[in-house]
């Protein structure tokens, strides 16, 4: 634009100067020359036009550059932002993995281990079935029973194949099944007995006995000491006395109340006696 305006300067000075110099012009020239000047000034007219535009336009597009320089920069950061949290979620993903990997691992150990213990325990209860079966062969079972519940085998055995009337003392015809009792825990020393003493609801006919809970204590005693002098390690023995507490059959029927008056030995695992002692 100043160049235009120097241009035009410079052509109304050569303009002036031709006419100081060499007079007045013909009109023909004039006329052309004014021509040209008034077209030089319309083009100069649209260029400022055209600029004004220009100007107005990189303007826009200056505040354009920067929005989007901005958004640029907002867009990267957030994307940064983003890429950490993801990166976080992902770790955290890994470690919880890791965490329910060692936890599966640590419940099939147990599992495996589980699966040992009541293969070993079933083993060794079908070995204790066959010792007891075959040991006790030929008795008979009205006063002597066997019953299987939960790994443990229970025998009882009814007070007249064992005592003498209305008496702790063992009656000598008790040796015979005491001994093989005693034969099938020395043959299987994992194995451990609980020894209950059991009376009828009627007072002990023995005014030596102050009541059924001496009676009972007394007669799992008895039995206890018989099964140690056969052999069997003490340590595989203990002994409790239940008293009447625990009937079989009514105590009001005398034909059944003698069903009561009984020993219970329970063979089993060291630790399920621990748990049916603590119940």
């Amino acid at each position: 634009m100043i160049k235009m305006k120097f241009y035009l300067s410079k052509a109304a000075a050569g303009l002036f100067f031709i006419c100081f110099f060499q007079g007045c012009i013909a009109p023909k020239k004039y006329h052309a020359v004014q021509d040209s000047l008034t077209k030089c000034q319309d083009v100069n007219s649209v260029n400022q036009s055209i600029i004004t535009i220009l100007k107005r336009d990189t303007a826009q597009c200056g505040i354009r550059y920067r929005n989007l320089d901005s958004a640029k920069a907002y867009i990267e950061a957030v994307s940064s932002s983003e890429k950490k949290h993801l990166s976080e979620q992902l770790n955290q993903k890994n470690q919880e993995m890791t965490q329910k990997e060692q936890a599966l691992r640590a419940r099939e150990s147990r599992v495996n281990k589980l699966d040992r213990i009541i293969f070993s325990k079933d083993s060794a209860f079908a070995v204790l079935k066959n010792a007891i079966s075959t040991t006790l062969t030929g008795y008979s079972f009205t006063q002597l029973t066997i019953e299987y519940k939960e790994d443990n085998a229970y025998i009882s055995i009814e007070e007249d194949m064992l005592f003498k009337p209305s008496s702790p003392a063992l009656d000598p015809k008790s040796r015979d099944v005491l001994g093989k009792l005693a034969t099938i825990l020395t043959g299987l020393p994992g194995e451990q007995a609980l020894v209950e003493g059991n009376t009828d609801s009627l007072p002990p006919s023995n005014s030596k006995i102050a009541d059924n809970w001496e009676m009972s204590v007394l007669r799992a005693s008895s039995v206890t000491k018989e099964l140690i002098k056969e052999g069997v390690n003490p340590h595989q023995l203990m002994a409790e006395g239940n008293s009447s507490n625990n009937p079989v059959a009514p105590n009001n029927i005398p034909e059944a109340r003698s069903k009561n008056r009984r020993v219970v030995i329970i063979i089993s695992d060291r630790n399920d006696l621990n748990k049916m002692l603590d119940k």
